[in-house]
């Protein structure tokens, strides 16, 4: 690895040292062209062998798939029909999930009772309203 990366240092350093000192200043993609430079230095290969041969091998099994298709369409039509059968089976085939319990339900803060909140409210000497639901209180002498 320290080889290659050697190789591609010398050739880095090469190709900065082709352009002139008094080009630099001189023209403004002087940046953008070392950069292509540097670039090109460091990739040995422009071509991944990875990628045609990805298409070799889905291009390929297309043709198989097709071939098999066309030759064999009895067997391949009998297994789509079982497949589709199975698949229309599963939902029965699968048994219900069971019942959960509830969800314990928040606890509630007591409140007080009807009178005693009707009574704390007729206390309140802001209070002008007359409400309909509260008791009619008689003074007796």
């Amino acid at each position: 690895m320290s080889d290659r990366f050697d190789e591609r240092w010398r050739r880095l350093v090469d190709s900065a040292r082709r352009v002139p000192a008094e080009a630099r200043a001189a023209r403004s993609g002087w940046v953008e062209q070392v950069a292509r430079r540097a670039l090109l230095a460091r990739t040995t290969r422009s071509i991944r062998p990875r990628e045609p041969l990805a298409w070799a091998g889905l291009v390929s099994l297309a043709a198989a798939t097709a071939v098999a298709v066309l030759i064999w369409p009895g067997p391949v039509a009998t297994t789509a029909d079982a497949l589709i059968s199975g698949a229309g089976a599963l939902p029965r085939a699968v048994p219900h999930a069971p019942r959960l319990p509830r969800s314990p339900a928040a606890p509630r803060p007591p409140l007080p009772s009807r009178d005693v909140a009707v009574a704390a409210v007729s206390r309140l000497p802001e209070l002008t309203l007359e409400l309909p639901f509260l008791p009619r209180r008689t003074e007796t002498p």
